[in-house]
C-alpha cells in the first residue's frame, strides 16, 4: 500500500529499509531491547518505598497468605487464605515463597519479572505479524509504565504479559500443530484467568478473531477449531467456582464518551499534566515526521482487527464491572500493542534511525519524570513510615486524616503505605483491602475500610470517636485539624511525631 499523495516525499535517493530488523542489526536490536528493560527495572530496586497506590495492599495480603498460621491475630481477623478469585497471582506466589523470602523482596522480583515478560510479549507479538524482529516493539515496551503500574495493579500486569506471550506462542504454532496449541491454551489459560479476569476476555477476543481469519483462509479444519474453542471454555469451571463463592458482577457504571477518549491518555500519563501535554505533542510531531518519510506500508488485517476490537471494547465496557474500577481501560494496552504490531512499512534507514531515536528519547524522558516524582514521594513517605517503628506487634491500628487529603496523591498514599510494615509486624490495619470476591485474602469483617466522615465538620462526633478509640490501640494521624487533635487529647498520648503526622497511643485506661 502506498502512502497518501500529501505524505509522499519529493526525493527518493536513499535505499529503503523496513521496520523489520535486518540480520546485521540483530545485535543492536537486542542490545537496545535489554537496555530498555534494564532502565525500566532499575527504579524498582533503587526506590525504597515504591509509591504505587495499591501495591502495599498486595504486599499486606501476600504477607498474611505466607504467615497466616503463625500469627494468631491474622487468624482472628481474616479467613483462611486463599479464596479463589481471578486476581491472585502475587498472593499465590507469596503463599508458598513468602515463607522463605521476604514479601517485599518478592514484590520487587515480581514487578521486575512483569517488566521483562511484558517486553518479551511486545517483541513476540510484533515479530509474529512482521515476520521477523521489529523495531516497533521497542517503543511499545514503555507502555508498562502506564497508569496500571502507578496504581500498583501488579496482578493485572502480570496476566497481561503472560497473555501476550501465550497468544504469540499459540498463533505461531496453531496451524502446524493445532492439538499442541490447544494443549498450550489448556495449560496456561487457568494461570492467566486466576491472575486477572480481564485477560481471559483478552484471550477470547484475540484467539477467537484469529480463528475466524484462519477459518476464512482454510488453514484450520473444523475439528481443530473446535479443539481451540474447547480449550478456551475450560476456565469457565474456575469462573463458576468464583461465582459460587461470592463472585458477582456488582454495580455497573459507565464513563461518558469523552472520558472514554481521555482514558487513552492513561497509557502515557505521568503525575504532571503539563508534561503529559508536551509528551503528547512530541508524539504527534514524531508521528507526522515518520508518516512523511514512509514510502510504503502494509497492514495485517488480523492484527489490526484484534487491536481495533480491543479499543471498541474499551468504549463499550462499563468502567466498573465485576466490582472492579477501571475495567474498561484494561483493554487499552493490548489495543495499542496489536494495532502497532499490525503495521509494516518501508522507510530509509536514516529516517528509521531518526524516528526510533526520537521515540526512545522522549519515552526515556517520560520515565525520568515519573522516577523523579517517585523519589519526591519517598522523601515525604520516609518520616511518615518512621513513626510506625513504635507500634508493637499484634496491635490494632487506625489511619486518621482530613478528607481533603484524599484528593491529593499524598492523601491516597498515606493510609495505604502503613499497611505492609503494620501487617509484617503482626498487627492489624483496617485499610487493607480484603473484600470478598475481590481479593484472595478476606477479612472476617468484610474487608471494607470506612474512614471517618468529617465532611466539613472540624470535630469528630462523640459516637464515632468512641468507636475508633474502643477498637484500636494506635492512631496514625495526618494533617488533622487542631479541633480534632484537641478532642483526641484526653484519650491518647503521643508515641512519636513526623512531618504533618503523628502516632497516638490510645489510653485504654480512660474512663
Amino acid at each position: 500500500m502506498q502512502r497518501p499523495t500529501f505524505l509522499r516525499r519529493t526525493t527518493n535517493d536513499e535505499a529503503l529499509g523496513t521496520n523489520i530488523v535486518s540480520k546485521a542489526h540483530v545485535p543492536i536490536y537486542w542490545l537496545t531491547f535489554y537496555s530498555i528493560v534494564l532502565v525500566l527495572i532499575v527504579p524498582i530496586w533503587t526506590i525504597h518505598y515504591l509509591p504505587l497506590v495499591d501495591y502495599p495492599h498486595a504486599l499486606g495480603r501476600g504477607y498474611i497468605a505466607a504467615h497466616y498460621d503463625a500469627v494468631p491475630l491474622f487468624q482472628r481477623m481474616y479467613e483462611p487464605p486463599l479464596s479463589i478469585v481471578p486476581n491472585m497471582a502475587f498472593e499465590a506466589l507469596c503463599s508458598w515463597a513468602g515463607r522463605v523470602v521476604p514479601v517485599d523482596l518478592l514484590g520487587r522480583i515480581f514487578i521486575s519479572a512483569i517488566i521483562f515478560l511484558f517486553a518479551l510479549g511486545c517483541h513476540s507479538v510484533a515479530r509474529l505479524f512482521a515476520g521477523g524482529n521489529s523495531w516497533t516493539a521497542l517503543p511499545m515496551i514503555f507502555f508498562i509504565y502506564s497508569t496500571h503500574l502507578k496504581y500498583g495493579n501488579i496482578n493485572f500486569l502480570f496476566a497481561l504479559a503472560v497473555f501476550l506471550l501465550l497468544y504469540a506462542l499459540w498463533r505461531r504454532s496453531v496451524v502446524a500443530h493445532p492439538w499442541s496449541a490447544a494443549l498450550l491454551l489448556t495449560l496456561i489459560l487457568p494461570v492467566t484467568f486466576l491472575s486477572h479476569l480481564a485477560t481471559y476476555a483478552f484471550e477470547w477476543v484475540a484467539v477467537g478473531l484469529s480463528l475466524v481469519f484462519l477459518a476464512k483462509q482454510r488453514q484450520l479444519t473444523l475439528p481443530h477449531i473446535i479443539g481451540q474453542l474447547v480449550a478456551l471454555l475450560l476456565p469457565l469451571v474456575l469462573f463458576q467456582l468464583f461465582l459460587s463463592h461470592g463472585g458477582t458482577v456488582g454495580r455497573l457504571s459507565f464513563n461518558s464518551p469523552l472520558m472514554k477518549l481521555v482514558e487513552t491518555l492513561t497509557l502515557i500519563s505521568t503525575y504532571r499534566r503539563w508534561f503529559d501535554v508536551i509528551f503528547l505533542a512530541s508524539l504527534l510531531v514524531i508521528t507526522i515526521y515518520s508518516l512523511r518519510k514512509i514510502e510504503r506500508f502494509h497492514i495485517s488485517k488480523e492484527a489490526a482487527t484484534i487491536g481495533l476490537t480491543f479499543y471498541a471494547l474499551l468504549l463499550a465496557t462499563p468502567s466498573t464491572f465485576f466490582t472492579s474500577n477501571g475495567a474498561d481501560v484494561r483493554f487499552l494496552i493490548p489495543s495499542f500493542v496489536f494495532s502497532i504490531a499490525s503495521i509494516r512499512f518501508s522507510i530509509s534507514s536514516r529516517d528509521l534511525r531518526t524516528t526510533l531515536a526520537l521515540l526512545l528519547i522522549v519515552s526515556l524522558v517520560r520515565i525520568g519524570v515519573i522516577v523523579f516524582d517517585w523519589n519526591a514521594m519517598n522523601q515525604w513517605l520516609e518520616p511518615q513510615m518512621a513513626l510506625l517503628e513504635k507500634v508493637p506487634s499484634e496491635s490494632r491500628f487506625y489511619p486518621l486524616s482530613l478528607p481533603d487529603s484524599s484528593r491529593s496523591l499524598e492523601g491516597k498514599l498515606f493510609p495505604a503505605f502503613g499497611i505492609y510494615p503494620i501487617v509484617a509486624n503482626g498487627s492489624y490495619h483496617p485499610a487493607l483491602l480484603t473484600i470478598r470476591s475481590q481479593h484472595p485474602v478476606v477479612g472476617r469483617d468484610g474487608g471494607h475500610y470506612l474512614p471517618p466522615e468529617f465532611q466539613d465538620k472540624p470535630e469528630l462526633s462523640n459516637e464515632r470517636l468512641r468507636q475508633i478509640l474502643d477498637s484500636n490501640d494506635y492512631l496514625w494521624c495526618y494533617r488533622l485539624s487542631p479541633q480534632i487533635l484537641h478532642s483526641l487529647e484526653p484519650f491518647t498520648e503521643v508515641a512519636s511525631t513526623g512531618r504533618n503526622a503523628l502516632l497516638l497511643r490510645v489510653r485504654h485506661d480512660r474512663k
